[in-house]
């Protein structure tokens, strides 16, 4: 009868250790930078958007089982835009780019999910004043002048616009779900749906 208290302990801290294991395992694998396809992304105002996630896993110092995540996202949008002035009646359509980025930390679970905690406070807009494009219609003279002294301000608009469209998404990220890895592709599910990553470098693998 004795022995039953020892082996009820020892089954324990078997399947503990089983656990701990299995985590530290993902974890290892998971570890580095992980492009995922352009998705659908909602930004106000915006005809079309998507985004371009990179999600980049540390380790912590003495934590084998999870650490810190940043994900950068290149963002793309389209969004009409209607100048306040008579002498343009049509609107123009201006295309912006963007990067995003935002941090937080990550923990591999025994289950073959991974889950994160984002930091909100670090979310980082940048868009690139070099990749704005107007539509046809804007090449009046007009336009231009009213362009030019509208879009530095426009700009700002449009980093607001991402911000809140960014972190509306990863308020809903809270993990990745039936982590599979074979080789460079990682797959796994959100939100029930099947999606893939291919291990990358950095973020400049997908400007």
């Amino acid at each position: 009868m004795k022995k039953f208290p020892s082996l009820a302990a020892a089954l324990t801290v078997f399947v503990s250790l089983t656990s701990c294991n299995e985590a530290a395992k993902l974890a290892s694998e998971t570890e580095g930078s992980w492009s995922g396809a352009p998705e659908q992304f909602t930004v106000s105002d915006a005809a079309v958007a998507t985004m371009t996630p990179v999600y980049t896993f540390v380790l912590g110092d003495n934590d084998k089982e999870g650490g810190t995540v940043t994900v950068s996202s290149m963002i793309s949008a389209t969004i009409p835009y209607a100048p306040q002035t008579p002498e343009i009646v049509q609107p123009i359509s201006v295309t912006a780019s963007a990067i995003g980025t935002i941090e937080g930390t990550w923990k591999a679970m025994d289950d073959e999910d991974i889950v994160f905690n984002f930091n909100f406070e670090s979310l980082n807009i940048n868009v690139n004043p070099d990749n704005i494009t107007l539509s046809d219609n804007a090449f009046t003279e007009q336009a231009q002048a009213h362009w030019e002294k509208f879009k530095e301000p426009y700009l700002k608009s449009l980093e607001s616009r991402f911000a809140d469209a960014m972190r509306l998404r990863f308020m809903a990220v809270r993990g990745l779900e039936d982590i599979k890895i074979k080789k460079d592709i990682m797959e796994y599910e959100f939100n029930n749906v099947k999606m893939y990553m291919h291990r990358s470098g950095n973020m400049s693998d997908v400007k």
